[in-house]
């Protein structure tokens, strides 16, 4: 059964995700293996295996289980989020909606470092969000005998928790007895939804797509059997959304035909739910095509109903985004007046989106007046008006903050490229630079062709050293992801 285990988390995140959770450096984590094996590690060779240059030996991996059994609840904490690449304030933003009430970021690293004890419901969602290599930390033998949706038991007899953790026992008892789902399993459900999907702008794609997928099949049970029709209502709502949000990491990691599957997938969900507005969201969702393939005539056809849903649909703050989105086409397209008019029915929908009473569409405030000035200045600059352009994006930049994020990934990409329109390569490779780095933090591939559509734009200068460095790093960073 060990052996059985070790197939199934065979790399090297399995062993970061033990040393982590062993609160162990480098060099304590390669001493601990050695003892464990009874021959040396050098810290250099366990690195490699970290990093996935190489492949650890199954030895190893059983070593490293061997050591996990001495983990503390604490350590799931640690590498939960370092697999995720989450901040302390991300990561405590993340937990909230599952444990129903706010969290203090200061005290995530005091239970990381064990100066005080985590609570158990803490510990708790951060296994529900943590990718499989950390759930396989705190796994028995035992594991293969419960269902894995099963939280209760999988805590109290694995994690070791005394205290009962009601929602995820709701949420078992509902996948066992799947007609009789209790609001307070489908509000938990949501909660769920919730918190992964306020994940998906900063964190690892390749990591959150797993419990992204693990919430899907326990939907998709449920709906499989009987249902009163509102709880089908409701759980149909969350699987369209839920398969939005797996559609979107998809797309992140350069899988344009995933992405399009989850996408119809979760369209159709909302049409079994009624819930036009959700459709709406994931029209919006399904128009757009990774930049190196992106059909601006395509996109307007897709947005004003090929797709079975329109803007009329939308929520207004979704409704802002879809004008956005719309505005941006016109913009490829070089049609600066229609491009115009969309923006302003952006603006003005966002403008009433704080006082809608009705119900959010998708459950998150995805769509901000920050956001719509960066894309205000995408969309000038498609058009040459590159001045305003770098005002509108650099303002936009500034408010998403240092901190890594998707959106802040494509406005860097953005202002690169009106450096490069006015013919000035060492600015915009200094931009590309950062929109590179920013793409590797986050584990986003597709991003990776927003440098290389750069490089395209700069194909006059290709004897810079500026744009030669950056097509070295580029090259580096898909030799490497």
């Amino acid at each position: 059964m060990q052996g059985k285990r070790v197939e199934l988390f065979g790399d090297g995140s399995f062993l970061r995700a033990v040393r982590l959770a062993c609160r162990h450096d480098p060099d304590e984590f390669a001493e601990a293996l050695s003892r464990e094996l009874g021959w040396p590690v050098p810290t250099a060779v366990l690195l490699a295996w970290e990093t996935g240059k190489s492949l650890p030996p199954p030895a190893v991996l059983r070593a490293a289980r061997t050591l996990a059994e001495a983990r503390r609840p604490a350590g799931i904490l640690a590498a939960s989020r370092d697999r995720l690449r989450l901040t302390t304030v991300e990561f405590s933003s993340a937990l909230a909606p599952l444990i129903g009430r706010s969290l203090d970021e200061a005290m995530v690293p005091t239970w990381e470092a064990g100066f005080a004890p985590a609570p158990d419901d803490v510990v708790a969602a951060a296994l529900m969000l943590a990718p499989s290599d950390v759930q396989a930390i705190v796994r028995s033998s035992d594991d293969a005998k419960l269902d894995p949706m099963d939280r209760r038991r999988f805590l109290l007899a694995v994690v070791g928790l005394v205290t009962g953790l009601e929602p995820w026992e709701r949420l078992s008892f509902a996948l066992r007895h799947p007609g009789r789902v209790d609001q307070a399993t489908v509000d938990q459900l949501e909660a769920i939804t919730i918190a992964l999907e306020g994940l998906e702008p900063v964190a690892d794609p390749r990591a959150l797509l797993d419990p992204v997928t693990r919430l899907l099949n326990a939907l998709a049970t449920l709906l499989a059997s009987p249902l009163r029709p509102t709880v089908r209502r409701e759980l149909s709502s969350l699987a369209g959304e839920a398969a939005g949000i797996a559609g979107r990491l998809r797309w992140i990691m350069d899988d344009d035909l995933g992405a399009t599957a989850y996408y119809e997938t979760g369209m159709e969900a909302a049409r079994e739910a009624g819930d036009a507005a959700l459709g709406a969201y994931l029209v919006g969702k399904a128009a757009c095509k990774p930049f190196y393939r992106e059909d601006p005539a395509g996109r307007l056809r897709r947005l004003e109903g090929a797709l079975g849903f329109t803007p009329a649909h939308a929520s207004p703050r979704t409704g802002a985004w879809l004008a956005m989105l719309e505005a941006e086409a016109h913009a490829l397209m070089a049609d600066s007046t229609a491009c115009s008019r969309a923006l302003d029915r952006a603006t003005s929908a966002l403008d009433t989106a704080g006082t809608f009473q009705g119900e959010r569409r998708p459950r998150v405030d995805f769509f901000d007046a920050a956001w719509l000035t960066g894309q205000r200045g995408a969309c000038l600059g498609k058009i040459g008006k590159t001045a305003e352009a770098r005002d509108a994006l650099t303002a936009s930049i500034d408010a998403q903050g240092a901190a890594p994020t998707k959106q802040r990934t494509w406005l860097l990409a953005m202002l690169a490229g009106t450096y490069a329109h006015d013919g000035e390569p060492e600015e915009a490779c200094r931009y590309g630079s950062m929109t590179l780095s920013s793409a590797v933090t986050l584990g986003s591939k597709a991003d990776f062709g927003l440098v290389d559509g750069l490089l395209h734009d700069l194909s006059n200068w290709r004897l810079h050293p500026a744009v030669q460095t950056l097509d070295d790093e580029l090259r580096q960073a898909g030799a490497t992801n």
